[in-house]
């Protein structure tokens, strides 16, 4: 077997295992914030607006949940990783 170049591989979720499903566009019209990053943004919010766009967001990740699919060769190339044991982590700023 040939040697693996790496023995561990982290992932993004969104867009990169799996086919973008967030529409943060939506998202972002629903809680009120037309730009920036949304963690911090809500985090200088008020409490029960925090509350809210948590809320808003919980909401559309649930809804992606559903609809989410595995990108192409997604599973080929997962497959091949455990075969050649190569840790696997996926980090993802999702609830």
């Amino acid at each position: 077997m040939k040697k693996n170049l790496f023995s561990a591989v982290i992932f993004d979720m969104d867009g990169t295992l799996t086919r973008p499903a967030i529409d943060f566009v939506a998202i972002r019209r629903e809680i009120g914030v037309p730009a920036g990053d949304l963690v911090e943004v809500i985090a200088g919010l008020p409490p029960d607006e925090q509350k809210r766009a948590w809320s808003i967001i919980e909401k559309h990740e649930e809804r992606a949940i559903q609809e989410q699919e595995l990108q192409e060769g997604c599973r080929e190339l997962l497959d091949k990783c455990r075969a050649r044991f190569v840790q696997l982590g996926l980090v993802t700023r999702n609830n």
